[in-house]
């Protein structure tokens, strides 16, 4: 009897012809799908190159406008004179270099000018008005760790530090004021009486 599908050898020729159309589309689609996982990850890592390169690009703009507008705010810290032991202590945590930002400002009769010093105490401060500069100086210490252990981040800067910042306009260094606080110091000059600035009222007739 025969069957509707046809003889035994028509079948299995045609059950290998299935076969290999199975595996053709199987094979289409497996090289489809590698295809669009390769597309993805190539696609994520463009993206994470490019996010990369962004966080790069905005750290050296960031780094070249910090420069421009802070450059003089970079200061040395030195061991000074120091203990064997506070040198050693220093030797190990301080960065060498540290950040005193300062700004200026003046108006009618005076110059003010602030410095982020944070960590210390007023009387770790020496200023002096040289020329036309208010140099201020002074001494951040370091102090030793109560417990055993080691250090993961070391960015701050301790020992002895000078900056010298110019001044607008000629000043009374004998009348100045300075105070400490919440890690800012302010200083306060009244200006000589030559570099006072006077209004003038114009007479109308």
């Amino acid at each position: 009897m025969r069957c509707c599908g046809g003889t035994p050898g028509d079948q299995d020729g045609r059950g290998t012809n299935e076969l290999s159309k199975i595996e053709s589309i199987l094979g289409t689609r497996m090289s489809q799908n590698l295809s669009r996982d390769r597309r993805l990850a190539w696609s994520t890592l463009q993206q994470i190159k490019s996010g990369v390169s962004q966080a790069w690009d905005t750290l050296v703009e960031g780094w070249q406008q910090l420069y421009r507008r802070a450059a003089n705010a970079i200061t040395r810290f030195t061991s000074g004179e120091a203990g064997e032991e506070e040198q050693q202590e220093l030797a190990l945590r301080s960065a060498g270099w540290g950040m005193l930002p300062a700004e200026v400002f003046d108006d009618d009769e005076k110059v003010v000018v602030r410095i982020e010093a944070p960590g210390m105490e007023g009387a770790d401060f020496d200023i002096q008005v040289v020329e036309n500069y208010l140099v201020v100086s002074g001494q951040k210490k370091v102090e030793r760790e109560k417990t055993e252990g080691r250090y993961h981040v070391l960015e701050r800067a301790y020992g002895r530090f000078e900056r010298a910042i110019p001044l607008p306009e000629e000043v009374v260094s004998d009348e100045a004021t300075a105070k400490y606080r919440r890690g800012v110091l302010e200083v306060v000059l009244p200006k000589s009486s030559a570099s006072r600035r006077r209004k003038i009222e114009v007479k109308v007739n």
